[in-house]
């Protein structure tokens, strides 16, 4: 089926849709608005499209696409490392983006730091300075303040930020971390959120919440907000798939995101409920497979839900011309399209963008409400300064809160982790309880890694891991197993950097 005739089909299948109300009617209509780049911005003017593509030496660099001239400009094409994640201030004049240019090492999980430029290419400004690793910035919607995803500490923190623009270019003022780790928790339950995996995605309209990815349970992320004021966490995606990417409508109706819930991708790694104390450690190594080996298919599309999370549906489609990986959506300024790119294996690999295009989806038929002005961000008083603790060094007895005990082990740096656990019949809920053994180690400058484990959860439903996986380098060695309730899935190395998984 060609990719146009698959669009046609689904704008005419979700033509009347919305059964419970929760979503308004709309036909979806797409073109394509550039023949190469990958996570586009509209600018909220607007006018312009900020987008991640080839510079003239090969590395990723910073474009803006003028949607009435066609003229496109290259930002970054002066420096001498990548430049990605473009991301505008509200008043078009900024764009803010992540870059290893003042780092020498070749790790997947490179230094990069947040940077800022204004949009006419003057006022180049390094904003952080960090051992370790700094992405995926955002301004608010006041334009008073900078979010962003921090690795320095070996745990995946988000940090809100002051944002000043002085003479030359800009700076960052009053960093606060907004999921503080307490690793000396006798709580068992605060403790695994403190190892949990929090990704940054931006800010609600109003300015008043932010946008998260998060591992709310096992190794499964989906969309939540966090109110600044209140602390309050509040879920809008829940699906055994991942969900990631979203962003809010100018109304405040509608979300975009991307997910692999049409496909049973991630549902191998996330079947099972497992605790998070060691989610900080399998990350990278899934990471590696997913993206940097592309051992087992990673199909993404883009997604749209109402605010709360009621109903879902699918706006992009793969065609069969390889184009697999949709994703990085953002809304018009108008609330009546979403842009976002295809690319083939995704977009997170270093050097020249892969084979990619900018798409636009109107939503034909969708009135959208009146647009929600930006409140004040506030600086959550609880939030405390930023600190760079070093790498991770945990080695304690972790005492469930209804029943049995971990002994956990987890030592060293995203880079260079081990993590070792050994559970006797652990369980936080009276739900789920895990005996076994999980033990993990990445090295990703040598990029080699072990999952290797036995676990058997009981309870409610039954459950089984079973794992010998390696990598060493672009080969794999062994599998794993999971198995929950009815469902199994099988893993199996498949040749150099493969993974065969069925259900």
């Amino acid at each position: 089926m060609s990719n146009g005739l698959a669009l046609a089909l689904l704008a005419a299948a979700f033509s009347g849709c919305g059964s419970d109300g929760a979503l308004p009617d709309f036909d979806i209509e797409t073109e394509e608005i550039w023949d190469h780049g990958v996570q586009p911005q509209w600018s909220p003017d607007g006018t312009r499209v900020a987008f991640v593509g080839t510079s003239p030496q090969g590395t990723r660099a910073i474009h803006v696409l003028d949607v009435t001239s066609r003229a496109v400009t290259c930002l970054t094409c002066g420096m001498k490392k990548s430049a990605v994640k473009p991301s505008w201030s509200p008043d078009s004049r900024w764009i803010l983006f992540t870059s290893t240019e003042d780092f020498e090492g070749s790790s997947i999980l490179e230094e990069q730091e947040v940077y800022a430029v204004r949009a006419d290419g003057t006022g180049l400004s390094r904003l952080t300075f960090a051992v370790g690793d700094d992405r995926l910035a955002y301004f608010s919607p006041d334009g008073r303040k900078v979010l962003w995803s921090t690795l320095r500490n070996n745990l995946q923190e988000m940090v809100l930020a002051d944002f000043v623009e002085d003479g030359s270019g800009a700076r960052l003022e009053n960093l606060r971390v907004l999921n503080p780790p307490d690793l000396d928790t006798s709580d068992p339950i605060r403790l695994e959120e403190s190892l949990a995996i929090y990704e940054a995605k931006g800010f609600t309209p109003d300015g008043q919440s932010v946008v998260l990815a998060y591992t709310s349970e096992s190794l499964n992320g989906d969309v939540f907000t966090l109110d600044l004021e209140t602390r309050a966490l509040t879920r809008i995606t829940d699906h055994p798939e991942w969900d990631e990417g979203a962003a809010f409508s100018p109304d405040g109706r509608l979300v975009a995101y991307e997910s692999t819930r049409a496909y049973r991708q991630i549902r191998a790694f996330s079947l099972l409920p497992l605790p998070r104390y060691q989610n900080i450690a399998i990350i990278a190594p899934l990471t590696y497979l997913a993206l940097g080996l592309d051992a087992f298919p990673l199909t993404v599309e883009v997604w749209v839900t109402d605010a709360e999370g009621r109903e879902h549906r699918r706006i992009s489609v793969t065609g069969e011309d390889g184009y697999s990986f949709n994703g990085q959506p953002f809304w018009h300024p108008d609330g009546t399209a979403i842009v976002y790119s295809e690319s083939i294996g995704g977009d997170s690999s270093g050097g020249a963008v892969p084979p990619s295009r900018i798409r636009l989806a109107r939503l034909k038929g969708y009135t959208p409400g009146p647009k929600i002005l930006a409140q004040p961000t506030p600086t959550p008083a609880w939030a405390p300064p930023l600190e760079n603790l070093g790498p991770l060094a945990v080695e304690r007895t972790v005492v469930g809160k209804v029943a049995g005990s971990i002994e956990l082990r987890l030592k060293g740096t995203l880079i260079e982790m081990e993590s070792y656990a050994v559970y006797d019949r652990f369980s936080n809920d009276g739900k789920t309880y895990t005996t076994g053994v999980l033990d993990l180690a990445t090295s990703l400058t040598k990029l080699s890694g072990r999952l290797a484990g036995d676990l058997t959860l009981e309870g409610e439903e039954s459950g089984r891991l079973q794992s010998d996986l390696e990598m060493m380098g672009p080969l794999l060695k062994g599998g794993f197993t999971s198995a929950w309730g009815n469902e199994t899935f099988t893993c199996a190395a498949k040749g150099a950097g493969k993974l065969d998984c069925r259900l």
